[in-house]
């Protein structure tokens, strides 16, 4: 499994240990930020449409307002349709800075994840192991919790656990 995060960002992001080592790649580079918003988002748009108001909130608070603690980087037409979208939220309001902070990642945390020592060492770990089971269960210690819940129920949990 660990070879198929090469061939797409999707593929990375979609399988828990492949995004949780993405996060700890993301963490050294102080960027882990964009990930944990892609998340969120993800988590909400499949949220129930109850929480969808307080939900958003949160998501902005933390990720786009002004004394946002995780604060994302997204131009400025992106973030004027985001404020905009808050004021009667959907589960499209993020669409636009989730798409920008996707392609972000893609193109520039994503290359740079594949060429360095922390994928190569899982990639030769995995080659190794020749299992994903074993890759997951008893060759990587389980030191990363799930992405934080921002009130909305992270669908995506990652499992793997990563130390490096």
């Amino acid at each position: 499994m660990v070879r198929l995060w090469a061939t797409s960002f999707h593929n990375l992001l979609w399988d828990p240990c492949g995004c949780q080592a993405f996060e700890c790649f993301l963490k050294k580079e102080f960027s882990a930020e964009n990930l944990h918003f892609w998340l969120a988002v993800n988590a909400y748009q499949f949220g129930p449409i109850f929480r969808l108001k307080s939900s958003c909130l949160a998501i902005f608070e933390e990720f786009l307002g002004k004394n946002a603690v995780s604060e994302i980087n997204i131009d400025s037409k992106t973030m004027a349709a985001t404020e905009k979208a808050i004021q009667n939220p959907t589960w499209f309001t993020f669409d636009d800075a989730k798409e920008h902070i996707y392609k972000l990642m893609k193109s520039d945390s994503y290359v740079r994840f594949l060429r360095s020592e922390d994928y190569t060492a899982v990639l030769r770990l995995a080659i190794n192991t020749h299992s994903r089971r074993t890759l997951g269960k008893s060759s990587l210690s389980t030191s990363l919790s799930p992405v934080e819940d921002l009130g909305v129920g992270i669908v995506h949990s990652p499992s793997c656990g990563f130390n490096w």
